[in-house]
């Protein structure tokens, strides 16, 4: 399979971003406390994220200095 492109790799990045906000704002922090399978779900969406943007190529990055690459990257990490 070839590798994605970097427009591909950042629909990935902003809906899985879009999803986790969406999620989020229906539910308080007691429910993420509670509620196994919405903390899991919005994990996932978030090492989404992360992935993705370490797989923008440095090309892309550089041409778009003003979005926080290392922090997304870093989400997938924490």
């Amino acid at each position: 399979m070839p590798p994605l492109d970097d427009d591909v790799r950042i629909a990935h990045l902003i809906e899985a971003a879009e999803k986790a906000v969406a999620y989020a704002a229906e539910r308080d922090r007691a429910t993420l406390d509670q509620d196994e399978l919405f903390r899991l779900a919005l994990t996932k969406l978030v090492e989404i994220v992360g992935e993705a943007a370490k797989q923008v190529s440095d090309t892309r990055k550089q041409a778009h200095r003003d979005v926080p690459w290392r922090a997304a990257a870093r989400m997938r990490d924490d």
